[in-house]
């Protein structure tokens, strides 16, 4: 039976999916924006709204999303939003907002828009301008989609510092497809994600983190991440570790599935996180890490394109969710969610955007810390690689009924069977799979292979 523990935001349904969710902690609110929005809470919207928990409002006009003259791919939404000399800075894919041209940048002081002093874009109709904004060790980065700044060459980075624009420029292999997607400062180094990276002369990996130490930059996963349409989308730092979450398999060689940590030398795997898909945002409320996106599984449990990981186990959420999320926000200790989906809890009235009403009702957890994945106290196996028969080595007994059950980095089962000591491997394809052994009586015990 659903729990009902997702609701809505009281008479908040948008008519299309939300792209954004936001919290303005400078008027302390709640923004949402989507270049599909134009009605909320029974008011008609252009691009975004606010919610103060009590009743929506549109702000002041809104933003350029619905106007004809604009090229219909451009998304007009707020992509993010940072406090700013008592006021909202808000960066996004926008040319205009509150009628108030202003490309990618505008400053909101919860009554009316303004663009800053100094534009730095200027709107380009055949590639479009797409920013985001960040501040990390008290500087200000702008990064996403852009090829100049205040009339400078840029590659989708740069820095504002009050008054002037300055750009970083990024080594990418071809800088009209490159995209800086997240930018964060760790152990005194900005780190950037991003694609089409060219380090020394040569192009790495569509999906790449690199590290920039104020002369040159550096890449911190060798070849890169590796997945067909890899990337990554989101970065943030929590107890002296760099999270970094998208759409990848592996790196240097350990599976990833979707996210990894790096503690400075070396990546590590975060258990076996969610899959297939990818993950969109990520935030840690309540010291756990949530990721939300669009898959379905996690630590091999069945959930709903949100999960939660408190840093030995992750656990699937009761309620079901639909579709995919876009972005999440906390706002008044409370969880948001913005995205696609049209139910969620079963509740067809919870569409595009809902709230949490409790962070610890789960559908189930598996403890798959770091030191699990690399295998069970209990049981074993060998050779690893292997080519043709893999063996399990245990001091257990399993009941009859006990299952064997091996799945490739996409989540994908590829073999089942009854449990049995020797496993005939040879018509794997080349690559990492993970194997789990199922008892009723003694729980799951997990292992990881390569197969030759």
């Amino acid at each position: 039976m659903e729990s009902q523990n997702w609701d809505s935001i009281r008479g908040g349904l948008p008519n299309f999916q939300m792209e954004f969710v936001h919290y303005d902690s400078v008027h302390n609110e709640l923004l949402v924006s989507s270049k599909f929005l134009n009605k909320i809470g029974g008011l008609s919207a252009r691009g975004v709204a606010r919610w103060n928990g009590i009743k929506w409002d549109t702000l002041a006009g809104g933003t350029n999303t619905h106007d004809k003259a604009t090229n219909p791919n451009q998304s007009a939404a707020i992509s993010s939003c940072i406090p700013y000399n008592g006021k909202l800075l808000v960066a996004g894919g926008f040319i205009s907002i509150g009628g108030i041209p202003a490309t990618g940048l505008a400053l909101w002081d919860g009554v009316k828009w303004d663009s800053l002093p100094k534009r730095a874009f200027k709107y380009n109709i055949y590639g479009g301008t797409n920013v985001s904004i960040k501040k990390c060790n008290n500087t200000i980065y702008l990064f996403g989609q852009f090829d100049s700044i205040n009339g400078k060459y840029a590659t989708g980075l740069a820095t504002w510092d009050g008054s002037n624009f300055n750009p970083i420029l990024v080594p990418f292999n071809t800088p009209s497809l490159g995209v800086v997607s997240d930018v964060e400062f760790f152990q005194g180094n900005l780190y950037i994600s991003g694609g089409y990276f060219t380090i020394a002369g040569t192009y790495t990996d569509q999906a790449d983190v690199l590290k920039y130490n104020g002369s040159s930059w550096v890449s911190t996963t060798g070849t890169g991440f590796n997945a067909a349409f890899s990337g990554v989308s989101s970065m943030t730092v929590d107890n002296n570790e760099l999270y970094v979450a998208g759409h990848f398999l592996m790196s240097a060689g350990d599976p990833g599935n979707n996210i990894m940590k790096w503690n400075g030398s070396q990546w590590q795997d975060i258990g076996f996180g969610p899959s297939p898909n990818y993950i969109k945002r990520m935030v840690f409320h309540n010291n756990k890490l949530w990721a939300i996106g669009c898959y379905d599984k996690v630590a091999y449990m069945p959930c709903f394109s949100i999960s939660v990981y408190d840093g030995t186990k992750w656990c699937a959420l009761q309620d079901t969710i639909n579709n995919c999320l876009n972005s999440v926000a906390i706002y008044k200790d409370t969880i948001y969610v913005a995205g696609g989906f049209t139910s969620a809890g079963g509740d067809s009235h919870i569409s595009y955007l809902a709230k949490l009403k409790n962070e610890n009702l789960y559908r189930s957890c598996n403890g798959v810390g770091i030191e699990e994945l690399k295998e069970s106290n209990f049981l074993s196996i060998y050779p690893n690689p292997v080519s043709n028969a893999l063996y399990i080595s245990t001091d257990q007994y399993f009941e009859a009924g006990t299952e064997i059950e091996i799945t490739n980095t996409l989540g994908q089962i590829v073999l089942k069977s009854p449990y049995k000591k020797e496993i005939n491997v040879s018509e794997l394809s080349t690559g990492y799979y993970f194997l789990q052994v199922t008892s009723r009586k003694q729980g799951q015990f997990h292992a990881k292979f390569l197969k030759e």
